[in-house]
């Protein structure tokens, strides 16, 4: 009987031991996938992020260098030579695509998350609608120009709040380590 002991405990051990490699090769393999997703995901974060961050600074450029145009327009107008109709026109045509800019690169971001990130990002698209709609209001005469410069201005200290508020964010995400769950 003990012979026979000897012949199953020696058949069992390797037969477990066996077992419980596979089982902790597996979970390696698996915490090993969702770490290289994770370390994926964050480049695609940051990709989006830096897109998002450029195409937004370069919005707001664009929409303070209009308010300025607004600014010198009496002294634009004494001398234009042209019809002050299409001049208009034209400022009202490179305001009303700006915020279209940014909603391409916002909603990579959106895909990307996390939730935190995104909301932020939504602030910051709703501050560059905010400064892009007192212009065209002042452009359609419904809205004089010290008004628009007001609301436009306190859109763009909000704007600038944000982008503070999300690059702290971005910073937490992205430099967290990407870890097996």
């Amino acid at each position: 009987m003990t012979d026979g002991w000897g012949t199953v405990i020696a058949t069992v051990i390797p037969a477990a031991a066996g077992f419980i490699g596979i089982a902790v090769g597996r979970a390696t393999t698996r915490d090993q996938a969702t770490v290289e997703h994770k370390q994926w995901l964050r480049g695609q974060r940051q990709e989006a992020y830096v897109e998002f961050l450029a195409v937004w600074d370069r919005a707001l450029g664009e929409l303070v260098d209009k308010l300025d145009s607004l600014n010198r327009w009496d002294s634009l107008m004494d001398d234009w030579e042209g019809d002050p109709e299409s001049a208009r026109e034209d400022i009202y045509e490179a305001v009303a695509a700006i915020p279209a800019r940014v909603k391409t690169p916002r909603e990579r971001v959106l895909l990307l998350g996390p939730d935190g990130v995104d909301d932020l990002a939504d602030n910051m698209l709703a501050n560059i609608t905010a400064m892009h709609t007192a212009l065209l209001e002042h452009l359609n005469e419904e809205l004089g120009l010290a008004a628009a410069r007001v609301r436009f201005e306190e859109a763009h200290g909000r704007g600038l709040e944000n982008r503070g508020e999300w690059l702290n964010r971005v910073k937490d995400v992205l430099r967290a380590a990407p870890k097996p769950t």
